[in-house]
């Protein structure tokens, strides 16, 4: 059924978007406490961040690093780890104003998605958690049995790649951007934004406040309760 007048498609960017966090540093500390991760796995963190927030970051060079700790575990222990994470630190942590407004879309009708550079098996579980039923995440690829290899089957939708990937599951799905909603706060949500009818910049960076495009987006705020 297509996205039409009656029920626009609304793409959310997670981190920072519907999650006051990072949510892979929130992961990456959560494996620490277990003993599942060392300190020297979590050095180069902080210069992935500065990088990201810069527009300037090898995305499957990240994505590799994220999952790298969780490569050969078995599928269960892995759903384990991630749903407590989830469950218990990421989605509390989400904006009020972002409940609202996914609230307001799915009491539309609308064809709500989560749509992230982080690895799926985060997103989708931040999705269901939300009750969101589209998720556009990087995708990992895994073995026979279900474990991680440490290798992407596809693109990440990172920059000019969220649209890609929007658009290809889109067409899979049936549905079309007619009336299109987007939520971002970074400089790496513009190609999705302008992809939509209706732009909406989340608590933006200082990034995207210094681009040109900032012009064309509406400012929300996500934090007031």
């Amino acid at each position: 059924m297509p996205c039409g007048t009656a029920m626009p498609c609304a793409f959310f960017d997670m981190d920072d978007t519907l999650i006051d966090a990072d949510t892979n540093e929130i992961f990456f500390g959560f494996l620490h406490e277990r003993g599942l991760v060392g300190d020297a796995f979590l050095e180069p963190l902080g210069e992935f961040q500065r990088r990201f927030y810069e527009g300037t970051l090898s995305i499957d060079d990240f994505v590799r690093y994220a999952i790298g700790p969780l490569v050969g575990m078995p599928r269960a222990r892995r759903a384990e780890l991630v749903g407590e994470c989830v469950g218990g630190r990421i989605l509390p942590r989400a904006f009020p104003g972002a409940l609202r407004a996914v609230r307001a879309h799915l009491a539309a009708g609308d064809e709500v998605f989560v749509v992230s550079a982080t690895a799926d098996y985060i997103v989708d579980e931040v999705a269901r958690g939300l009750g969101i039923a589209h998720a556009i995440a990087a995708p990992c690829a895994l073995d026979g049995e279900g474990r991680l290899t440490g290798e992407l089957c596809g693109e990440v939708p990172y920059q000019a790649g969220k649209p890609r990937r929007i658009k290809a599951e889109l067409s899979r799905l049936g549905l079309d951007l007619a009336h299109a909603v987007g939520y971002g706060d970074s400089v790496n949500d513009l190609e999705m934004l302008m992809l939509c009818e209706r732009r909406l910049a989340v608590n933006p960076s200082p990034q995207l406040r210094a681009d040109p495009r900032f012009a064309l987006l509406e400012e929300v705020d996500f934090r007031q309760p």
